[in-house]
């Protein structure tokens, strides 16, 4: 063999040994089981955000909050919204505040091995961004994971329910 074919050879061992899998970071805290709505109820908090390196700066000492009704209405408060600056880059945008429905929904799937599962979440009417919205957690307490672009970046906001109710 000549020298550059024998150069290759651990580079092509390498190629073809590498997994092209997919991997969301969050894809564990999934909720798999659909819950009943009343364990969803209830007002979540930002807690996170991974889309920028400023923290929850943006908020200056202020929640953003999601409360999810009974009723099957939510009202969001200084929810952040994000602009696109480039691939898997954002900038904060602005603040939004708005109501609305929402309900239980599959809204993807979680991998397991050879298995997928649905992966249970919240679909806001009107919609809040163009984020994807998993619940978190098979048992309550539930929380919320708002993901961006690619879910493998893992770029995301996190919401954890509170005990405050206002209804």
């Amino acid at each position: 063999m000549r020298r550059y074919q024998l150069a290759l050879l651990p580079v092509l061992a390498l190629i073809s040994s590498a997994c092209f899998c997919q991997y969301d970071p969050y894809a564990h805290l999934f909720t798999t089981q659909q819950p009943p709505s009343e364990n969803v109820v209830g007002v979540y908090i930002l807690k996170e955000q991974t889309l920028s390196t400023e923290g929850l700066s943006f908020l200056q000492g202020q929640p953003a909050t999601i409360e999810l009704n009974s009723n099957g209405t939510y009202t969001a408060t200084n929810f952040l919204l994000w602009k696109e600056t480039g691939a898997a880059e954002y900038k904060f945008d602005s603040l939004l505040s708005m109501t609305g429905n929402w309900k239980i929904k599959a809204v993807g799937t979680v991998s397991g091995g050879d298995e997928h599962t649905a992966s249970w979440g919240i679909v806001f009417d009107p919609v809040l961004d163009d984020s994807v919205v998993n619940l978190t957690n098979n048992e309550p307490p539930h929380g919320l994971i708002f993901t961006y672009g690619d879910p493998d970046s893992g770029d995301v906001m996190i919401f954890e329910k509170t005990q405050l109710m206002s209804e």
